[in-house]
């Protein structure tokens, strides 16, 4: 049992980060991420002695990394569909950014690295932006793909589509996020 657990943990554990992640853009809530992030750990544990068979509907064999993924959507999908309610917050909470802090005033006189720092974290915050208004559908493809960097296959797993249905959400959603972003710079 206890070898059991610490395979569990060995291969669930290095994928926390990911799982919050994706977690937290389905939700938009940091409380409601931990939520489901915590379940879908629970779920996982539930159904190791599963987790290695090959999913005949797909024909790959699932890893730590795509089950969890899958579980988590389904839970925050669950969760949405319950009602949970989802707290708004603050993408970026930099002195940076806002406008009225010292450190902003005083970009004049700060040395060209900080200074492109700023002008990332700036990039960082609109393209967040722009993908928070995205529809669910668009932002969970492009995470997936872009973010979390599985191929093709592995998230069309996680959402239980096929490869081409994958490809064409992926092709629909960077079209969205373009317009997003065109409109947010224009």
């Amino acid at each position: 049992m206890a070898g059991q657990r610490f395979q569990f943990e060995e291969l669930f554990l290095p994928h926390l980060d990911g799982a919050y992640n994706f977690a937290y853009w389905l939700t938009q809530s940091d409380s409601d991420a931990q939520a489901v992030v915590t379940q879908a750990y629970l779920l996982a544990r539930q159904e190791f002695a599963k987790f290695r068979d090959v999913d005949a509907r797909i024909g790959l064999s699932t890893d730590a990394r795509i089950r969890l993924l899958t579980i988590v959507r389904r839970v925050a999908r669950l969760r949405d569909r319950k009602g949970a309610k989802h707290s708004k917050i603050v993408l970026f909470s930099d002195p940076f950014l806002d406008p009225h802090s010292a450190t902003h005033q005083h970009l004049g006189h700060t040395p060209p690295e900080v200074v492109s720092t700023v002008v990332d974290q700036e990039s960082k915050r609109v393209l967040y932006e722009a993908l928070s208004r995205l529809p669910l559908e668009f932002r969970e493809v492009l995470l997936l793909h872009e973010i979390e960097e599985l191929n093709y296959n592995q998230a069309a797993a996680v959402l239980e589509i096929s490869p081409d249905a994958f490809l064409n959400q992926l092709t629909m959603a960077r079209r969205s996020l373009r317009h997003e972003l065109g409109e947010t710079r224009g």
